[in-house]
């Protein structure tokens, strides 16, 4: 079968793009090569100095301090509570043990693809922090959003978020 590539009358034929290199190196080289090993409480405190940025209600960042407590954020109206759901909790400690982060927030919203757990975490990559804290501004937080519906559609990137007026966060995207 021949096959070829038609151009439309008035139609520019298409140009050939290169498409943006998205860069995921969890996926391409073990943890241990990538990054040096930051302590737990290093990693705390940037979650503090993150959660301050984002203006997080007080109180939840003071039970993260004083307990390391991870509290369930509502994605539709920024309200919380304290993290109860079992396998939650269980994903959460493989996530950290696996990729050796801390996770200081979840944001749970539904979506027409399940109810997506997006769990925010501060990583090992210490040179990416300042920049990390610059996306902040504009809404944009580091995360693993856990798929619950459709496990093998969690992804890891940024979500965009907004202030509730409680001080909770609403995802936007």
């Amino acid at each position: 079968m021949n096959t070829s590539t038609v151009t439309l009358p008035g139609a520019t034929a298409p140009k050939k793009t290169v498409a943006p290199v998205v860069r995921n190196p969890k996926t391409l080289l073990r943890k241990e090569e990538l990054r040096m090993k930051v302590s737990r409480e290093i990693k705390k405190q940037e979650a503090l100095t993150w959660m301050t940025s984002l203006s997080i209600n007080q109180a939840v960042i003071d039970e993260f301090r004083e307990h390391d407590t991870v509290f369930l954020c509502s994605g539709t109206d920024g309200s919380f509570s304290k993290l109860e759901d079992a396998e939650l909790i269980e994903h959460i400690r493989c996530f950290e043990q696996q990729w050796d982060d801390l996770v200081y927030l979840v944001v749970r919203t539904p979506s027409v693809y399940g109810q997506l757990d997006s769990l925010l975490f501060v990583d090992n990559y210490t040179d990416e922090w300042e920049f990390a804290k610059e996306e902040l501004k504009s809404g944009y937080v580091l995360t693993y959003t856990l798929n619950r519906d459709h496990p093998n559609c969690s992804d890891m990137g940024s979500i965009i978020v907004k202030r509730s007026q409680n001080g909770g966060l609403i995802r936007l995207g």
